[in-house]
């Protein structure tokens, strides 16, 4: 009976889970089709409402087996639009987005609550501008006024599958792009603190940080854990469990976000992890590398970041980072030798990330190689002006190195032992210099690389450093010898030099490179660097006989012979090409001839001599003197001014700055140009003689023909930052087109307005002097002077203000005069130029002019209109409005122009 009543309920409770069963199908089928229209229709409000952002979507689906067990609407090919600044921009694009919904609520409350997302193969592209502004601010919290549906969001799980994601923040440089990125987050979302706990895994991860990428093509398995506070903006990393490649990594902390930025406390570390783990980690050509090379020893790595992060008031976060390395070992490829013994110990910090209070502490590493060894201690404190304690013991056999660390494309050999104790404040500024007694010794060097058919031979390195006292004035370097061969030509340099603040220097150098193809053995495909070198020199003498001129006292002789050599300044923005230039040394002179070179698209020759070089070359404060003839067939001054472009997501901006003199150059220069372009100007056949001395440039008694006429000019320019730039000059120009002169040159238009409608021949003398601002155009409320503007034959057509006139007094005549043998002398200060009355006859009769006109076309102008036979009588008129609409008026009063000083208007005249 037992077993009878036991098969009975059995069979009852199997038949009650297939009626669940089949309901549960049933609903599953029947519940899609009862509410298709109303969910649809409830999402797309509630997303309308809820989403500042542009939404576009192909369809809306509603299914249980999509993301089952979940019902869900599905919107497919879904796109949405950044908050702004980025408006027009997609935040999420994606090939499905769905919104699961709260079965128990739906059935039993007749309300759609949303409490699951999923994304699928979606890009995600997160962009903050550089004031901190970002594009995910897309969910409208204060839409409760205007809420109409009955759909809420009380999520308490997000999933993401095999997405995009693309984080670019220009306000901390960082750039994130993570391939294959799978997620779900799950926690009570709806709670203003929780718990949110969640799973990451990305098959491609890349992280740039100032332009440096630190991670690439990385693998990441995470499992975090991480306490969220929506009261006070903080987010609580409380358990979190990483997996970069194969490298465990612990990772806790807290942010908090403040108003104006973040309040940061991250600690990340790796403990007793393998060292061959470590370099999975690295950029793929060291997991390459680590496929065929035996790496063992234990790593620990730690590194936190610690403080408040707020960029409007410089306000910066400490960073420290520390790596220790125990009984390592490195042997690539079956290398006869490995490097054993490995040891060392790393700790480096950043206080608020500032690089000149850098502090690093390598307080041992240590590594053997057979019988060969490197032990070293290093401890630096800053950057510009560091602190130094350093010892430095090697003897190394470099094929061995090259075998045993499998140094990619190249091979190398030779002894390299050294012997280096330094200690001390490296201060150019306070001649302090680090108290250092070192000795490098390299001998049979040969480097042989892939990228070049042809070894460097022969190399030898004999360098001692001494300084007792721990100042430049005590330092002593000495190379004795440095030599290699290349390409069966041998170099050789031999050289002392002793106290860097007054510099005694012996110096013998001897050999020809060719540096196009020496660079091809270290170089990499699309880089490239030509050039040729030949020298024969020998230079002997002191930094202060040659500032001082005691030329007697100097041995520098010899030859230099460089032929498509680039050369960089700072205050040229590109770089200057010696295309074939030889170079003869003798006492204090370096002379040249037919010395070519280029810059930009600028073409020169040049013939003279050079003083001081070795002083210039060696010393900050040496002044580079010279004499020398300079002839151009075309010479762009444009290409003399820095510019640079910024990009931001919104705009794209070009800056500019003035031509920069360098301080330090004292020459004299006859210069003679064939064509010379700058901004709108089309100069010929320039003569002239220049001077840079003590950041100063003059042209004096120079000549060249330009709108069909010769000028003849006197200029002096000096700039004051890289804004703004002082000028005078005097300029004299007699007959040229009144017309081309309008045409062809901005300044005379703003100058000479009525020239715009005149025809005829002028001359002008004139002298006036200002600032330029960054693009070298005049700042007009800067400029002050004077001349004179002669007036040949000149027929004004189309004036408006003679027109005004004409057609005020009834004078056609008026309307378009023929003016000869006239003077004009006008002033300009504070943005007026002022016209002293002159007068001219037309027709019988007899206008007298004076008054004001400012650059920016203001008029004042009174004129009395001498009636024929002879002006005794005549009409007062007053001009005022602007020169595209005068007023003209019956009356003798008129008000002066308002003027617009410059501001701080001091040293307006660059004296020469």
């Amino acid at each position: 009976m037992r077993k009878i009543t036991l098969k009975r309920e059995i069979i009852k409770i199997l038949k009650i889970l297939g009626v669940i069963t089949a309901i549960i199908l049933v609903l599953l089928f029947i519940l899609p089709i009862l509410f298709p229209t109303k969910l649809s229709e409830e999402i797309k409000n509630f997303a309308n409402q809820k989403l500042k952002g542009k939404i576009e979507f192909k369809e809306a689906k509603l299914s249980f087996y999509n993301h089952f067990p979940s019902l869900t609407v599905s919107l497919t090919e879904f796109s949405l639009k950044g908050s702004r600044p980025f408006q027009n921009q997609k935040f999420i694009a994606s090939k499905e987005i769905a919104f699961g919904i709260n079965l128990m609520d739906l059935i039993f409350e007749k309300r759609v609550n949303i409490d699951r997302i999923f994304l699928t193969d979606a890009l995600i592209n997160i962009k903050v501008n550089e004031k901190g502004i970002a594009n995910y601010n897309v969910y409208n919290s204060n839409s409760k006024s205007t809420d109409t549906t009955s759909t809420a969001l009380k999520l308490d799980n997000i999933k993401i599958e095999n997405s995009h994601l693309l984080y670019t923040d220009k306000s901390v440089k960082v750039f994130i792009d993570a391939k294959g990125f799978d997620y779900e987050g799950q926690g009570d979302l709806n709670k203003s603190i929780f718990d949110l706990k969640t799973e990451a895994k990305i098959k491609d991860f890349n992280f740039i940080f100032r332009k440096e990428q630190y991670l690439k093509n990385k693998k990441i398995d995470a499992n975090l854990i991480t306490k969220i506070n929506t009261n006070s903006l903080a987010l609580l990393f409380k358990e979190n469990n990483l997996m970069v490649n194969k490298l465990p990594i612990d990772f806790v902390g807290q942010l908090l976000f403040l108003k104006n930025g973040y309040d940061l406390n991250f600690n990340v570390a790796s403990t007793n992890s393998k060292l061959e783990d470590f370099f999975t980690a690295l950029p793929p050509k060291f997991v390459t590398w680590l496929e065929k090379t035996k790496v063992e020893g234990t790593t620990s790595l730690s590194m936190t970041l610690k403080g408040k992060y707020i960029v409007s008031e410089n306000i910066m976060p400490d960073l420290h980072f520390g790596m220790k390395i125990r009984k390592g070992s490195i042997k690539y490829n079956k290398a006869p030798v490995a490097a054993t013994n490995l040891f060392l110990n790393l700790d480096a910090k950043l206080p608020s990330l500032n690089n000149e209070k850098l502090q690093v502490n390598v307080d041992s590493i240590y590594f053997n190689l057979d019988k060969n060894y490197l032990k070293a201690k290093i401890k630096t404190e800053g950057l510009s002006k560091p602190t130094i304690d350093l010892k430095l013991l090697s003897i190394i056999n470099l094929e061995q190195l090259n075998r045993t660390l499998g140094f990619e494309n190249m091979v190398i050999k030779g002894g390299l032992n050294a012997n280096i104790i330094s200690n001390g404040t490296y201060d150019n500024s306070k001649n302090l210099f680090p108290i250092t007694k070192g000795k490098l010794l390299i001998n049979d060097g040969y480097i042989k690389t892939n990228y070049y058919p042809n070894p460097i031979t022969n190399i030898k390195l004999d360098a001692t450093v001494l300084d007792s006292k721990g100042t430049f004035n005590d330092l002593k370097i000495a190379v004795k010898p440095a030599s290699l061969l290349f390409e069966g030509n041998p170099v050789y340099v031999n050289a002392t030099l002793q106290n860097l603040q007054n510099i005694i220097y012996d110096i013998k150098a001897k050999g020809e490179v060719n540096v196009a193809r020496i660079y091809k053995v270290f170089s990499r495909k699309g880089l490239e660097l030509k050039g040729y070198v030949k020298a024969d020199l020998a230079l002997k003498g002191s930094q202060l006989d040659a500032s001082r001129g005691n030329y007697k006292k100097l041995n520098n002789s010899g030859t230099l012979i460089l032929k498509n050599i680039e050369t960089k300044s700072a205050y040229l923005p590109k770089p200057f090409l010696i295309k074939d230039g030889l170079f003869i040394f003798k006492q204090d002179k370096m002379n040249f001839k037919n010395f070519k070179a280029k810059y930009g698209s600028s073409d020169f020759v040049m013939n003279g001599h050079m003083q001081n070089v070795i002083d210039f070359a060696l010393s900050k404060n040496g002044v580079l003197k010279g004499k020398f003839d300079v002839n151009s067939n075309y010479f762009n001054v444009d290409e003399l001014m820095s510019n640079s472009k910024t990009t931001n997501s919104n705009n794209s901006k070009q800056s500019s700055s003035v031509i920069m003199v360098p301080p330090n150059y004292n020459l004299n220069l006859l210069f003679n140009a064939k064509k010379i372009v700058y901004g709108d100007l089309k100069l010929e056949n320039l003569i002239g003689n220049s001077t840079i001395n003590k950041g100063k440039f003059s042209l004096t008694n120079s000549s060249f023909n330009i709108i069909g006429s010769t000028i003849n000019m006197d200029v002096n320019y000096a700039n004051k930052n890289g804004n703004t730039a002082n000028f005078d000059m005097n300029v004299k120009a007699k007959d040229f087109d009144i017309k081309r002169a309008y045409n062809e040159i901005n300044m005379f238009q703003k100058m000479v307005t009525v020239a715009k409608t005149a025809e005829g021949i002028i001359s002008l003398d004139y002298k006036i002097s200002g600032k330029l601002n960054n693009l070298m155009m005049p700042i007009y409320p800067s400029l002050v002077g004077g001349g004179t503007v002669s007036v040949k034959q000149v027929k004004i057509k189309g004036f408006k203000m003679f027109g005004a006139v004409s057609k005020k007094t009834k004078r056609d005549a008026m309307n378009s005069p023929d003016v000869s043998n006239i003077d004009i002398n006008t002033t300009i200060k504070n943005n007026i130029i002022n016209i002293e009355r002159f007068r001219f006859k037309v027709a019988g009769f007899r206008p007298k002019i004076e008054g004001q006109t400012s650059f920016d076309g203001q008029l004042s102008i009174k004129m009395r209109l001498g009636l024929p036979p002879f002006g005794i009588f005549g009409i007062p008129l007053k001009i005022t409005g602007t020169q595209d609409k005068p007023v003209i008026k019956l009356g003798r009063k008129t008000e002066d122009l308002k003027e617009i000083e410059y501001e701080n208007p001091k040293k307006k005249v660059v004296k020469p």
